[in-house]
């Protein structure tokens, strides 16, 4: 009778086991959701946000309720979005209609629950809304701005929403006389407000453009904004690598004209200092006639410096043509204008002089190492600016070019 008794209370025992297990909630076991899709850092269509999380441990199927919330901040203390659905078989998906900002980065995360029980908020990870942003602004260096060689930094101003950990900026920067290839392409993060990157390599002297773009990147996706527009600027030495003559000591391009009644065309005779002479009955050595409105791109020895009074000094010989001279930091310019004169002032030489000032018309140029000489002939005696009527040595006739104040 004891060993019935006992079999029954048994009996009764797994039986009410067994019906506490069809009625008891899903326990959780400490696992929580884990996001799936869209993968931290991704990139996404305005029109297909769709959140995927792999089910907690214990929380499957339509028992289950999952909790997605999106917000702008890591810390969830705005809400913009909230749906709770029921949970699906192995994880569980929702597409989301609302629509969000172009370029902004969003997180998410969810959390599941039943009737009794509930996990923790999962991970939040974030997605990105795809966008054409604004492209970034150029900084610096400014347009027709001159940067010494080996100093090069390039700042751009951040495009909207891109200044997070998953936003990188490219830097193109290329070379005038190779405008379509970039010689150099640097990849950076988003630096806060503004993005920068330096260039310690040493570039050729002349003329130079940049550009940059942000871009996304996080799972494979890629969102780039459009480039910036084109920045020109100018790559020069620094003047502590010249202190060479005080005169021209490369001629760096002429265009001298007038052709057959121009019989001093030799450019290099204006190089070094003023050396020009008769040699006979309307014969010269030692300077270049630039013919009307011819003109010659020359390299000093040493940099023109700004101070007081007249910089630089163009001799003149023969005749008094007009004279105009422009001076860059590099070949290619960008080219300062200081005006036109006559060359009527005398010198220890058989050539005049005129005076050129590194400040003109309100404008001032700090420095400069190359000289641009101009035939103005046609502004100072108009009735003779005719090749022709001025052989054989039509326009303005330069010995020499000096600098008067270098470092």
């Amino acid at each position: 009778m004891k060993k019935i008794s006992l079999m029954l209370l048994i009996i009764v025992m797994i039986c009410s086991c067994s019906g506490d297990k069809s009625t008891t909630p899903l326990i959780n076991k400490g696992d929580i959701p884990f996001p799936l899709t869209p993968d931290d850092g991704a990139v996404v269509a305005n029109y297909s946000v769709t959140l995927i999380v792999k089910n907690a441990v214990g929380y499957d199927g339509s028992q289950s309720k999952y909790l997605f919330q999106v917000s702008p901040d890591k810390n969830f203390s705005s809400v913009i979005f909230e749906q709770e659905i029921e949970g699906g078989s192995g994880s569980t998906s929702l597409t989301i209609s609302q629509s969000f900002d172009g370029g902004a980065g969003y997180y998410w995360r969810a959390k599941a629950s039943n009737t009794t029980n509930s996990t923790a908020f999962s991970t939040a990870f974030m997605f990105v809304i795809q966008s054409m942003s604004t492209p970034p602004e150029p900084v610096s260096p400014g347009l027709e701005k001159v940067e010494i060689n080996g100093q090069l930094t390039l700042r751009v101003k951040n495009s909207p929403y891109f200044t997070s950990e998953y936003d990188y900026y490219k830097f193109e920067l290329y070379r005038m006389t190779q405008p379509l290839s970039p010689i150099n392409v640097k990849d950076v993060k988003s630096q806060s407000e503004f993005t920068q990157v330096s260039f310690k390599e040493n570039y050729p002297e002349g003329a130079y453009k940049w550009r940059a773009r942000a871009y996304h990147v996080a799972g494979g996706d890629i969102e780039s904004t459009q480039f910036s527009e084109f920045i020109t600027f100018y790559i020069a030495e620094p003047c502590s690598k010249f202190n060479g003559s005080t005169f021209a000591v490369r001629l760096v391009q002429s265009n001298v004209t007038c052709g057959i009644y121009n019989s001093y065309q030799n450019a290099y005779e204006a190089l070094g200092p003023p050396d020009a002479a008769p040699v006979g009955t309307d014969e010269y050595r030692g300077f270049v006639s630039l013919g009307i409105d011819g003109w010659i791109v020359f390299e000093l020895g040493q940099c023109i410096k700004n101070m007081p009074n007249s910089d630089v000094e163009v001799y003149q010989t023969v005749s008094y043509e007009g004279v105009g001279v422009a001076v860059a930091e590099t070949p290619d310019g960008p080219w300062h204008w200081l005006g036109i004169r006559k060359c009527f002032d005398h010198t220890p030489y058989y050539s005049f002089a005129c005076f050129f000032d590194l400040s003109h018309d309100g404008a001032t140029t700090p420095w400069a190492r190359y000289v641009k000489v101009y035939d103005y002939m046609r502004y100072t005696m108009p009735e003779w600016a005719v090749c022709e009527l001025d052989p054989p040595h039509p326009g303005a006739d330069i010995d020499a070019v000096e600098a008067i104040h270098v470092f």
